[in-house]
């Protein structure tokens, strides 16, 4: 499939901006220090569709979430999963 390689770039440049964005924020608005997040591969969620890496970038997200303005919405929904889920989430979040 010769447009997965096209495909792929574009990604890459989406989750490239997605990224900046997410790590200005922790530094901008949550004042954490970026050198302490794990370092993200995006070439390998966007090319190769790595489960680890997706998952640093969504754990990322997860714990922007439970920080931002909206914390209690999202700390409810989180209440309302599967107790497994909230489990790994929580572990997500300490990380």
């Amino acid at each position: 499939m010769p447009w997965l390689s096209v495909n792929w770039v574009l990604h890459f440049s989406a989750f490239k901006r997605l990224y900046c964005l997410l790590t200005q924020y922790f530094a901008d608005v949550l004042q954490k220090l970026t050198s302490s997040l794990k370092m993200l591969n995006l070439q390998a969620i966007t090319k190769d569709h790595n489960l680890s890496a997706t998952l640093i970038m969504c754990c990322m997200m997860t714990v922007i979430a439970v920080q931002c303005k909206k914390n209690k919405e999202i700390i409810e929904r989180i209440q309302k999963l599967n107790k497994s889920i909230q489990h790994y989430l929580i572990k997500a979040i300490e990380q």
